[in-house]
Formats: C-alpha cells, structure tokens, sequence
C-alpha cells in the first residue's frame, strides 16, 4: 500500500492493548492455581503428583497445553513497549509458562525439571533473561532526552527486540553459556575447567554478537530503504548522518547491554560454579587429612570438619593451626602442624616450597593445595610478559653471513629472493642460540624488570623445552642459575612449564640473567646428562611472567576490546548498507569481519609465499601484486586481531589500558570514523526512491 499503515494492523494492536492486561491478570490466576493444585496434591496424597500415574497424566494434559499457550504470549509482549505494566505482564506470563514445563516435564519423565541439568540451564538461562530486560529498561529511559540520535537509537532498540534475526543470536547467546559449565569434563583440574569455560564462553560471546551486529545493521537500513520506510523518516527533521549515528547508537548499546549480561555471567559461572570447586577440593582433603590423622577419636575430626565447611581457605588455615588442635595435632603428627603453619605464613614465597615439606602420606592435601594455587597464579590473575631479549651481535653475525652470500652466491638470492634467505638465515642463528649441547650452558637475559622487582617478590618462567633425540619415558633434565640459586628441572618435552625465582636476582638494572645448564647433579653428588641436545621455540619459548593487577579488571579491559569490535562492525554493516542490498551488504561485511579475524595468519602467509622457479614476467607480476594488496589489506586491518583479550584473560596475561587505548584509537576513531564518514558521504548523496535492486 504505497509504504502506508494498514489499517488492520492498528485494530490488530488496540485490540492486543485491551487484551494485555486480562492476559496479566489470567497469568496471574494460572500459575497461582498450578501451584496450589501440586501443593493440595501433595498433602492429600502424601506425593507429589508426578510420583503416580494419574498425577503424571494430569500434568501432561495441564502442563503442555499452558506451556505453548504462554510461551506464544510472551514472546508478543516483548515485542511490545508498554513500560512497566509491560514488563510484569511478560514476568507473568513467564511464570505461568514455567509452571506448564515443569507440569509437563515432570508429568513426562517422573522428576522435577528443577532438578535436572536441563533445569538448572533454563534457571539460568532465565536469571540472564531478566538481567537483560533490566539493562534494556535502564538504556531506555537513559534514551528518552529530546535529542534527534537518542530518539533513533530508542527505536533501533525497539525495532532490534521485534526482529528475529536479532533474536536468535540473542536467545542463543543467554541458552550458550549456561550450558557450556556443564559441558566441561568434572574429572579436569579446575584451572583447565576455568581456562576452558573461559575461552569457548568469551568466543561464543564474540561470535554470536559479531553475527547479530552484522545482519542486524545490514538489515536495518536496507530494509527500510527497499520497504520504502525510509521515507517517513527523512521527511522529519533529522538529518541524514543524525539518522545513521542514531542508528549505530543503538546497535552499540544493544551490544553494549548484551555484553553486560554476558561478562557479568562468565564471571558469575566462574566465581560461583567454578573456583568453589577448587576450595571444597582442599576443604575435602584437609577433612581426609584429619581423619587420618585422628582415626581414634572421630568425634574430634567430625567437629573439626564442620566447623571449616564454608570458610574461607585462609580461614579453614588458621583453625587447623589453632592453639587447642595445636596440641591435638602435635600429638598425632608433629610435623604435619608446623607445615600447615608454615603455609599460613609464607603466602608469597613459591607453591613449590610451601607444598614439597608435607608428608608422602598426604599426596591428595598436597594436589588440591597445588592446583588450587596455580588456579589462583596462573588464571585468576593478570600477569605482564616479558620476552626473551637476543644478544646484540646475533642479529650482526645474520647480516655478516647474508652479505656473505650476497657476494659469493648471489644466484641464491635471486632464486629465493632476499626477504626469504634473510628470514632463513636470521632463523638460523636463533635456532642455534637457543640450543645448548650437551655438557654446556648458555646464559639468557630478560630486561625492563624494574617493576617486577618493585612490586613482587617472585616472578614466575615459563618454558618450553625440545630434545633433539629421543629420550623415551625419561623426562628432559637440566639446571637453571638464578643468581646464585638452583633451580632443578624435570619436566616433558614439548610442554610448557613454570617455575618460580625470587626477584632478588634481578638486578637494579631489571636485568635477569638465567644460566642454563645441560646437565644436572644426582643426590650423591654425580654429573648426569641425558644423550640429547636441549633446545627453546623462539617464540614464546622462554618468557618471565609477574603480576601486575587481578583477574576482574583484566576481564573488563578484554570486554572493553571486544565492544570496540563490534562497535566497527556496527558501522560497518551500516555503511554497506546504504549502498548494497541486505545480502550483498551482509557478504562484504562478513568477508571483511573474517579478513580481520585472520589478518596475522594472512600477513605471515603473504610474507612466506613464493614460487621458486617461474620465470614467466606476467605470473611475476600478477603475483608481485596479489601479495602486496594481501599484506597491506591485511596489516590494515592487523590491529583487530593483534590484541587476543580471549587469550590474555584465559591465560592470565594482563590486557593493559595501552592495548585498550590502542584498540579505542584504531578501532574506533580511525576506522570507524573514516568508515562512518563513507557511510555519510554516500546516504546523503543517494536518491531513496531510487529502485533498490
């Protein structure tokens, strides 16, 4: 009808007005009465319901019915916006349709929806429902100033809630995570359960987010522009680029609001679901280690267990450690009590030492206290890196030997070109820096320790080791000098490992240098080796770690990197938007979206690719040109993907308020700005009732 309302959808929405409120108010009677009916059922039968088969069909027919029924009238009061009297309305109408699953659920399998792991997603699922309807009022009445963008902002919200590409990717965003702890094996140590969560819940999150972003700003505009309804709008007075700010404003604070709900349920799930497992893990093995210890008077260790149940682990320390079980435990094994005191005290001295004095008969106490800490050091935290720091003249002696070649055989760097035979030789000498023969040692510094020495007691290095021979079921074993200190190393190939080093052998400089030695000394006193050479990966092989702030600021900060994101591809899809159709304006963003999630894996395959032999001038030329527009796209768009905040936070390395001014520079202002100025370029110049093909 020439763009113009229809005049049933108005009857349609008064009468939807003057049914809202009877639909609150049977709501309201329907789950009040399917309560009372369980309630009445239970004390007449002693039962519940579905515990018989008349009470499980009676659920089945009741449940299932008002189930569909309110689940069809919830989603239609989303979808409208009547304030408050809305909202309870939608609340209502979720209470009675929880009621029908749980009747008919119950009625159907025999137990309790509630008391099933299904139960406890949809519990979730819910609680994050509601936390989200919050934060949507809230941005709301923040968007009511009279102010041309807010206004197109609120309707961009409103106009998000009612579409169902968008709500799709936001259902399955709140069902996603509380379904993913249930998904990790229990069997793991909690610090992989805590890495894991964090990493598929963080990448689920940006996914989901990034796809919705991305079809619903493509959607939006051209929607209105092939419907037509573009017209009611710029006929009023709100320019063009006032309209398409409006526009991003609003997918920004959708985004904004999801990734509220979203960071605020990781960090819930691993708070209060996850990291509670690690202390009840060391609550339980200390309660073992009692019994243990006191079998002859079970009493006392039943009291002891009850009183540090639900402390905290300090607190459970300091009762273990109390004057009167002094005594006890004094009395039983002596030992025992001056380790576990030992343990309160030295909280900053290495997880090694605090753990290595306790008894052999209590390996399982010393397990949970050992993952229980690294939980605390290597996840919950956020550390700064510090890389190894090559020697001045090893980059000398790679130039020294590729002029060399340059002189003697310069068909080679023809052939291979320059680019690879520099690449080739620099990985050379590296290679054969960072490998030590047997019976040698090498020495290797780490600089710009000024803070870590500063600040911390301790800093932590973490390594990779490779050995060039088999060495069968044989660990790899070396020694490390630490200023004076000796470290002894035991550890599998190919794996990353810590160790901890007090900040005393750092210098006043920040320089650390660590002596690595290939060969280790038995307990009598011999010199043992193993028949291998011992190596270090270039990257990342060798690197000194130190704390520098905790894990709740670090998870903001990645959070923060993740809008910036999105924020991009808000305009992005926007900007496509007012030139293309909606599939060829979802396409491009998503090739660009995809292109900058792999530009570092496209800027290091560009810089490797080549073909030896071709002699063809065109061949040349095209593919000359092919990697150079690769590279330069890709380093372009190199700054989306060089901050991993998903990485960082899941390994407990510390996003910076650089990486975060960094990504807000980039990201937001430049490419935003100048994507965002493009968009306005073009929808200003466009004639709308032009036929969108």
């Amino acid at each position: 009808m020439n763009g113009l309302p229809d005049p049933r959808n108005r009857r349609t929405n008064q009468w939807l007005q003057r049914l809202w409120v009877r639909w609150t108010l049977g709501a309201f009677v329907v789950s009040l009465a399917g309560f009372l009916a369980v309630w009445i059922w239970a004390q007449v039968g002693s039962s519940y319901p579905w515990q018989s088969t008349p009470g499980r069909l009676f659920s089945v027919v009741a449940g299932l019915p008002m189930a569909i029924i309110f689940a069809v009238g919830f989603v239609r009061m989303l979808q409208r916006e009547d304030g408050l009297g809305g909202w309870v309305g939608a609340f209502s109408t979720l209470l009675a349709f929880e009621v029908g699953v749980d009747g008919s659920w119950a009625g159907i399998t025999g137990t309790p929806i509630s008391q099933t792991a299904f139960g406890q997603i949809l519990g979730y699922a819910q609680l994050l429902f509601w936390e989200f309807v919050i934060v949507m009022a809230a941005l709301r009445l923040v968007l009511r100033f009279n102010w041309a963008p807010l206004g197109v902002a609120r309707t961009m919200l409103t106009e998000a809630m009612r579409m169902k590409i968008a709500m799709v990717f936001v259902v399955g965003l709140l069902l996603i995570l509380p379904w993913l702890p249930f998904l990790i094996d229990p069997s793991e140590p909690v610090r992989y359960r805590v890495q894991t969560f964090l990493s598929f819940s963080l990448m689920a999150t940006t996914v989901l987010l990034g796809l919705m972003t991305i079809f619903l700003s493509c959607s939006t505009l051209s929607t209105e522009i092939a419907q037509k309804q573009i017209h009611t709008i710029v006929a009023k007075p709100v320019g063009r680029g006032a309209f398409l700010f409006g526009k991003w404003l609003g997918i920004g604070l959708l985004n904004l609001a999801l990734l509220a709900v979203a960071g605020g349920a990781i960090y819930g799930f691993v708070m209060v679901y996850l990291v509670p497992q690690s202390e009840r893990e060391v609550r339980d093995e200390f309660a073992i280690a009692l019994d243990r210890m006191d079998s002859t008077s079970p009493d006392r260790a039943l009291a002891v267990r009850h009183e540090i149940t639900g402390k905290a682990l300090h607190e459970q320390l300091s009762i273990w450690c109390d004057e009167e079980w002094e005594i006890a435990l004094t009395k039983r094994i002596s030992d025992l009590d001056e380790r576990i005191e030992q343990l309160r005290e030295i909280g900053s001295r290495p997880l090694l030492e605090r753990i290595q004095p306790l008894p052999t008969r209590y390996d399982e106490l010393k397990s949970a206290i050992y993952e229980w800490q690294l939980l605390h050091e290597g996840v919950l935290t956020a550390r700064h890196s510090v890389d190894l720091m090559a020697p001045a003249d090893l980059l000398r002696q790679a130039e020294e030997r590729f002029e060399q070649i340059r002189r003697e055989d310069p068909g080679m760097i023809e052939q291979l070109g320059a680019e690879e035979v520099w690449d080739q030789l620099k990985n050379r000498v590296e290679y054969m820096w960072l490998n030590i023969p047997q019976n040698e040692s090498r020495n290797y510094q780490f600089r710009n320790l000024q803070q870590a020495k500063r600040n911390n007691d301790y800093i932590q290095l973490r390594f990779k080791v490779f050995a060039d021979k088999p060495i069968g079921e044989n660990n790899v074993r070396f020694e490390i000098l630490a200023n004076g200190r000796l470290i002894p190393v035991s550890t599998p190939p190919d794996e990353y490992r810590t160790r901890h080093i007090p900040t005393s052998a750092i210098d006043e400089n920040g320089v650390l240098i660590l002596t690595f030695r290939n060969f280790y000394y038995d307990e009598s006193g011999g010199l043992q080796t193993l028949p291998s050479e011992i190596s270090f990966p270039y990257t990342k092989g060798m690197q000194v770690l130190y704390r520098v702030g905790g894990f709740e600021m670090n998870f903001l900060r990645s959070l923060c990197i993740i809008w910036l994101r999105l924020a991009f591809l808000a305009m992005l899809g926007l900007t496509a938007a007012t030139f293309l159709g909606f599939p060829i304006a979802s396409l491009l963003s998503l090739l660009v979206f995809c292109a900058a999630m792999a530009s570092s894996f496209i800027v290091e395959a560009a810089a490797s690719y080549n073909s030896p032999g071709e002699t063809n001038p065109v061949a040349i030329g095209v593919e000359t040109s092919l990697r150079v527009i690769g590279r330069s796209f890709a380093q372009v768009l190199n700054q989306y993907a060089k901050v991993s905040p998903i990485e960082q936070v899941s390994s407990g390395l510390a996003v910076s308020w650089s990486q975060v001014y960094r990504a807000m520079g980039w990201i937001l202002l430049v490419w935003t700005g100048v994507v965002g100025v493009i968009g306005w370029i073009v929808f200003s110049r466009r004639e709308l009732a032009r036929v969108q093909v």
